[in-house]
Parts: C-alpha cells; structure tokens; sequence
C-alpha cells in the first residue's frame, strides 16, 4: 500500500518490486503538484484518479507515470510541455496531449528509435525509426466520447434517479430493470420511459416476461442469487439501459478519418521510405472489429495515399471471472500501397506497462445474462445491500465486491444509534479515466 494523506493507495495487485511502483507514482506530484493535484481532485481526470484509492486508479496512475518516467529521457522541454497541455482546462487539449505521451511510450520498443517529431513537422506527432532508411511518422488522435454518447449517458442517470425514487415511494426492494431500445432514443422515447415508470415498476418479477413500452423493450428481474438475502429497511437495486448507436456516430467515426486523410496530404510527401499513419484511441464501447472494418474500407477507397496506415487502440476494463484488467488493444488496417512494408518487417511494436497487449477488442455482454450488447451504449448501475451471515465461530460474514462494472455489493453494519455502510474501494463503474 501506498500512504497518503486520504489513506493507502493498493499496489499489491500489481506484483513485481512494490518499491519500484512507489517510485513511478512519486513522479505524478513531483510533475503535477500537490497542491493542483488536490485543487483538481474532482475536475481533472489525473486529480480523480489521485484521490481515488481503487485499484483500477492506480493502474491508470502507473500508466501514466511509466510514461513520464521514459519521457523524461528526450531531450529539450517536450515532457514539461506535454504535461501543461495535460493540464489544461480545455478537454481536446489535454486529451490529445495524453495521448501522446501514452502512444509514444507504448511503441517506445518499435524500430530503432522513437521519439516526438521536431517542431518543423507539423501534422505528426511520433517519429519511429526503423532502419537507416524508412520510418513511420504518425499522427495521433484520441476519438473520445461523442455527444450521443454523452446525451445517452446523462439521461439514463437522469431516468436511474427517477426509477430509485418511485422504487422507494412503492417499497419496492431487489428490483432489476433492464431496457432496451433498437433505435436511438430521442426525447420523445425517454419521456414515454418516464411516463410509464409507475406501471413499469408494478411489472412482475419475470426473466422471460419482456414487455414492449413505444420504443423500448422493458423487464424487470429478481436480484441474482450471489447477492441474496437482501437486506431490508435499505435499497437495493440495478438498472441496465441499453440504445442502439446514433446513425451519425459512423460518419462522426468517418471523419475522424477524413480529416487525418486531408492532414497528411497537406503536410506529407508520398515518399517510398515514409508510412504515414494514424494513431487513433477508441471509446470503450465500440467495437473494435467494427472500426477497424470501417478503417479498412476508408483506406481502400482512398488507394492513392499518403496516409498507409492506420492503428486503432483501444484500452478497456475486462473480465476473466472476477478478476478484472486493463487490456490494450491494438488493431490496425494497412492500405494497399503500404502492404510491402510489412514484408520489409517495418512492424511496430506494442507495450503496456500496466495490464495485457491483445490484437481484438472485447463484446460487452449484459450482467448476468450474457446477451451480446455490441454497437449499442450501454448504462449500468446498482447497488445490493446482502445481509451478513453468522460463521461457525460466532462471527458475521458477507461478501462485499463489484459484481459488474457499476453494480456494487455491499452490506450494512446495523449499530444502536448509527448504521455503517461497509463498501469496500471499488471503481465507480470500471470504466478508464486518464483519457476523458
């Protein structure tokens, strides 16, 4: 455990030398400051995950902080730069500065020499050395959230309020929602939603009983079994809302595309010993054989060049069982005209000093059902408050965990005069925070 002033920070999970991780997160204050650091502790993506003491924080952390350790070998004031742009209030800023940082110390092993291209390249930001001759110069972008995305996200809290509120109004305990709409839905559909939550609610308990309200497709569900007896007097509930992707959420994908395509014309030659290539960061709720399927069709149509190449990574919390892990994907699509350069073995190289390296990106499957939930987005929360058993020693036991991301179980320790909540330090919803 690491000590700080909010108490101790996990490194056990992450094996190795615990002195040496103590050394790597050393380096987030010493580069971003205590005091910005505390100020920020609930507006900046590296203040949150500072103050937060789970365990995907601090694998984001020494993400970030093996990056900065390598960084700090190249030459001039690049990190101290790289590091004010992180700063910065402004959201694309910040996250195209990370993303920098974060590509370039991933592919740190690739070729003979990698470094962030001098100041006189413009459009590129990563310069990799093969061999005496060829090289790749590479432009990164960070694709982000979309604002349907974001619309979709921030209406489904607003409904998940909403359905806790008529659950406690109505003494409803245990209930698990799920609904699930095939379109995108629009204010329209969300307001029917709304409308016919006090039915929705009076819906029997039933995993085959799926009931159709306008748009949406709607079932209530018991707790599953692992969480029971859920204790009474406290709420417990979980609510999964699913929309299908907006029809834009393609071309939005496309002109990211686009845009690089127009970047490396205005900025590069075609030149033989030259791969000019694209390094774009995916949300995590996109497919990942998806976009690259849509890449591959981007770099066929466009056969000329300059661009050749184009690597999608994508990080994503996943699943074996219940332990959970950073995987870092890669997938890139070559065009034509770039095919040789595989065969020379001008290959890039891919590393993570945190989680796995995997060449797919992961199908999201509902909680507790296994329902393939692919190029939809996805909003999942809950809580189950299990009563505690009595052990064979006398004593009371529960378990207590992240069931799903963003579904917690948890107990309440029941006192004279004051309840205890016990939660353990989970990750609100396991989802990566460096780049938002």
């Amino acid at each position: 455990m690491q000590k700080t002033d909010q108490g101790p920070r996990p490194i056990a999970h992450l094996g190795g030398n615990p002195a040496e991780f103590h050394r790597l997160l050393a380096l987030i204050p010493m580069h971003f400051g205590e005091h910005w650091l505390l100020m920020q502790r609930q507006q900046h993506p590296v203040g949150i995950l500072w103050e937060r003491r789970d365990w995907l924080a601090t694998n984001e952390l020494v993400i970030l902080a093996s990056a900065i350790d390598w960084a700090q070998i190249i030459p001039g004031n690049w990190l101290n730069r790289q590091i004010k742009s992180i700063k910065d209030k402004d959201r694309n800023n910040r996250r195209g500065a990370m993303m920098e940082l974060i590509a370039m110390h991933m592919l740190r092993n690739s070729g003979s020499g990698v470094a962030p291209t001098p100041k006189n390249t413009p459009g590129y930001d990563i310069n990799v050395v093969m061999n005496e001759k060829e090289r790749f110069l590479i432009s990164v972008k960070d694709y982000g959230t979309s604002i349907h995305e974001k619309k979709f996200q921030s209406l489904s809290r607003k409904f998940e309020l909403a359905f806790i509120s008529r659950l406690r109004s109505c003494r409803k305990n245990g209930v698990c929602m799920i609904a699930i709409s095939e379109i995108y839905p629009e204010a329209e559909d969300w307001q029917h939603l709304h409308d016919n939550l006090k039915s929705i609610i009076e819906l029997p308990l039933s995993y085959s009983n799926v009931h159709v309200i306008g748009n949406w497709k709607v079932s209530l569900h018991p707790p599953p079994k692992d969480v029971l007896p859920i204790q009474q007097g406290v709420l417990s509930y979980q609510l999964i809302v699913l929309g299908r992707f907006h029809r834009n959420e393609v071309r939005n994908f496309e002109s990211k595309l686009e845009d690089a395509a127009e970047n490396a014309k205005k900025h590069a030659r075609l030149d033989p010993n030259i791969m000019h290539s694209v390094f774009i960061r995916l949300p995590e709720w996109f497919k990942a054989s998806t976009a690259q399927k849509w890449t591959q069709s981007f770099l066929n149509s466009h056969p000329a060049g300059p661009l050749g190449h184009i690597i999608l990574y994508q990080p994503q919390v996943v699943r074996n069982g219940d332990v959970s892990q950073i995987q870092h994907s890669f997938n890139p699509a070559v065009s034509m005209h770039a095919l040789d350069w595989s065969v020379r073995g001008n290959i890039l190289q891919y590393e993570a000093t945190v989680g796995v390296v995997s060449n797919s990106g992961t199908s999201f499957r509902l909680a507790g059902h296994g329902l393939p939930v692919d190029e939809h987005y996805i909003y999942q929360r809950g809580e189950f408050f299990t009563e505690p058993y009595r052990n064979k020693g006398g004593g009371f036991e529960v378990n207590i965990g992240c069931i799903a991301p963003g579904i917690i179980q948890k107990t309440l320790l029941r006192g004279i005069e004051n309840n205890i909540s016990i939660n353990g330090k989970f990750p609100p919803n396991e989802e990566i925070v460096l780049f938002s």
